[in-house]
């Protein structure tokens, strides 16, 4: 389920279907990225806490049981837009609770996630624990240090779509192009030989996910100035 959640986060609701028809593509887009986001946030709500009421002076308890589970569910929203945004919509959950629904907060629940960021267990594999840790750094507006754990993971597992499209994010965030086109064309051959190797057994196919990571390195193509490349890749991603 978890690989539901996060391709169809990563490709901003296009993997998604249903719902804004009759709006146009960009509405569509939108209303699917929602819904899954919010399906995400349930499942890791669900894994890492134990609220209670919104009640006179209740508060939110959280654990770090599936740290993976938030760090798809906020990180994204740290990387585009920072803590404060986070701050402000924790505000806003805060508001539109009832006296007898259970309180949402993301940001208790990402420091919570993260506070594992130096946690030396082997319950998070190498790969689990630098999201945590990017994910640590993003918390303190620190995109520069997260940026460069990104690139740890994609050097990693180069199939991470979610890292690299966190390390799009944050590039774009740091408005710089050049980091995003390394961060691209440091999986780019991987994500090519998995599109040519394709199904066992079946003619013209490719591995699943192979578009979602072609459309994301043609956008770190396109932020690095390789237009030409970034063009054949968008195409090719369709």
């Amino acid at each position: 389920p978890l690989d539901k959640h996060v391709v169809s986060v990563v490709s901003r609701g296009k993997s998604a279907e249903g719902g804004g028809d009759e709006e146009g593509i960009p509405t569509k887009s939108a209303h699917s990225y929602a819904i899954s986001w919010a399906e995400l946030l349930e499942q890791a709500i669900l894994w890492n806490a134990t609220p209670r009421s919104c009640g006179a002076g209740a508060q939110s308890g959280y654990q770090a049981c599936a740290p993976m589970l938030v760090v798809a569910a906020v990180a994204p929203l740290l990387a585009q837009a920072g803590s404060a945004y986070l701050r402000n919509l924790d505000d806003v959950l805060a508001r539109s609770c009832n006296a007898d629904q259970v309180q949402i907060q993301l940001l208790p629940m990402a420091n919570v996630a993260a506070s594992r960021h130096e946690d030396s267990s082997e319950d998070l594999s190498p790969r689990e624990a630098l999201h945590v840790k990017a994910l640590h750094h993003l918390l303190h507006d620190e995109h520069r240090i997260a940026l460069g754990y990104y690139q740890k993971i994609l050097q990693l597992c180069p199939g991470d779509a979610l890292a690299l499209s966190l390390a799009l994010d944050v590039s774009s965030s740091l408005s710089d192009g050049k980091a995003a086109l390394r961060a691209a064309a440091s999986v780019a051959s991987y994500w090519n030989e998995r599109g040519r190797r394709g199904l066992p057994g079946v003619t013209n196919a490719v591995q699943p996910g192979h578009s979602i990571g072609t459309a994301l390195i043609a956008v770190g193509y396109a932020a690095g100035g390789r237009y030409v490349e970034a063009e054949r890749l968008a195409e090719e991603a369709m």
